[in-house]
């Protein structure tokens, strides 16, 4: 069986199970971006850096303004699921462990928003051969921002 990073290259090549790209059925993952999940942040690390995010809320509150959190997920992190032979690579538990915390400040949760956009088969979310959001995956997080603050604009 060949190796998912072919001649130590950079660029982890993943077959997957659907065509979430207009170009290319497979997906491309940076080995750097696999590599630091290895020293991905435990619960209680997460639970701290949630609490900073609180507390900044809740500073900024008296001002009032309000914080909104955005937590960008990886390609990685989204087509997981659709990677062929997967049980060799790590799963994904980022957004699953966040999730558990208890948070005081607003949030605009990207990783449901782009995960019901990939079950819609929208394609393109990602740029093919790089780990950034295309045009379309800015699209769809920018306007549910908006409808987000335009929610609490009404709600104040």
């Amino acid at each position: 069986q060949l190796n998912n990073r072919a001649f130590n290259s950079d660029v982890y090549k993943f077959p997957l199970s659907q065509r979430p790209f207009s170009y290319g059925d497979e997906l491309l993952v940076y080995h750097q971006d696999l590599a630091v999940r290895k020293i991905s942040p435990s619960r209680e690390d997460l639970a701290k850096s949630v609490e900073v995010l609180n507390q900044l809320s809740r500073e900024l509150s008296i001002s009032k303004i309000r914080l909104i959190s955005i937590i960008a997920p990886d390609k990685y992190d989204m087509y997981y699921s659709q990677i062929k032979k997967r049980e060799n690579f790590p799963e994904p538990t980022f957004f699953k462990e966040y999730k558990l915390i208890v948070k005081d400040h607003i949030e605009l949760n990207c990783y449901n928003i782009l995960s019901d956009s990939i079950s819609s088969s929208i394609k393109d979310i990602y740029f093919y051969d790089n780990t950034h959001w295309s045009p379309i995956g800015h699209e769809i997080i920018s306007t549910n921002l908006e409808i987000l603050i335009k929610r609490l604009h009404n709600t104040k």
